[in-house]
């Protein structure tokens, strides 16, 4: 009986050493697999600054993304910054870090101490097809090819233009001629007596009689039927042109900060300088805005078939 005691107790605290070893690590690994932890990659955030995107959003056309990223590392050094629009990466002439301090490439190197962690200011320019939205993601990859990445949605919000062309005749010519319909790019004429004239938005200022024939033609213009006619100043939104305008509530946006004209005419009616090719005027009647770019100027020497081409956009 005192050998089979003796060899119990010698089997039983065999099978515990065996059991205490069976549970032992190396390290902190996960709870049950025993081994090395699982490392620790990086992270990334949008900062919620003043003036700084940090979700989803919708934009006018024209208007871009401002955004402070924060990233992070985990055990290892970070090494890139990659921004891509719908899975594919944002042409660098699209991004600006830091306010133009850093010229960078798509991905972003990450260098210096910057890989123990830094905050990037980034504007992105987005997408400019107008009630579409897409996927803006930014994705942080360290020395060891691990990434983290956060993303938004950018709407582009607004009503596209739509664009004619027309052709404002001498108001000096013959009747039924000087002025413009700026829907529908036809002429017509200035006279309460021409029933054409309601439809006319703006017009021609017509000849100076103590000129020659050759140089009596004003080449201005003044408003009609209540339009109010502005021209760009110095307040207009950042990269203004008649190009780059291509929602309605931009060109609204552009005319409430143009410049109302100067000269009067006899009449005191507001009038624009001779006009030239490239000129461009905002005007609005009502409701109704325009936007309008002088695509050519005809004098003719002997008569009064002077005219004005523009394209116009509303």
């Amino acid at each position: 009986m005192k050998w089979m005691i003796t060899n119990f107790l010698v089997f039983s605290l065999a099978i515990a050493m065996i059991s205490f070893s069976g549970c032992s690590t190396e390290g902190d690994g996960p709870l049950g697999t025993g081994g090395d932890p699982l490392p620790v990659g990086p992270s990334i955030s949008l900062v919620a600054d003043a003036g700084f995107v940090t979700g989803d959003v919708d934009l006018g056309l024209g208007e871009t993304v401002p955004l402070r990223v924060s990233v992070l590392p985990g055990d290892a050094d970070l090494q890139s910054l990659k921004i891509t629009e719908d899975g594919s990466n944002i042409k660098t002439d699209r991004l600006t870090f830091n306010n133009g301090n850093i010229v960078a490439n798509n991905p972003l190197l990450i260098t210096g101490n910057d890989v123990s962690g830094a905050t990037y200011d980034v504007t992105i320019v987005p997408h400019d097809v107008v009630n579409t939205s897409r996927i803006i993601t930014l994705e942080v990859t360290d020395k060891g090819n691990l990434t983290a990445s956060i993303s938004l949605a950018v709407n582009i919000t607004g009503t596209p233009v739509t664009e004619i062309t027309g052709i404002l005749l001498n108001q000096a010519g013959p009747a039924g001629q000087g002025g413009l319909n700026l829907n529908t790019g036809e002429g017509t004429g200035t006279v309460s007596t021409d029933p054409s004239s309601l439809d006319a938005h703006i017009k021609d200022e017509g000849i100076d009689i103590n000129k020659a024939a050759s140089e009596n033609w004003k080449r201005q213009i003044s408003g009609i039927n209540g339009s109010v006619i502005r021209v760009p100043g110095n307040n207009m939104p950042e990269g203004f042109s008649y190009e780059n305008i291509i929602t309605s509530e931009a060109l609204m946006a552009a005319y409430d900060v143009a410049d109302e004209l100067t000269v009067t005419n006899s009449d005191g009616e507001l009038i624009s300088d001779p006009i030239e090719v490239g000129d461009v005027f905002l005007v609005k009647n009502g409701d109704d805005h325009w936007l309008l770019l002088v695509t050519n100027v005809t004098p003719t020497d002997s008569d009064n078939n002077d005219q004005i081409e523009f394209s116009i956009k509303k």
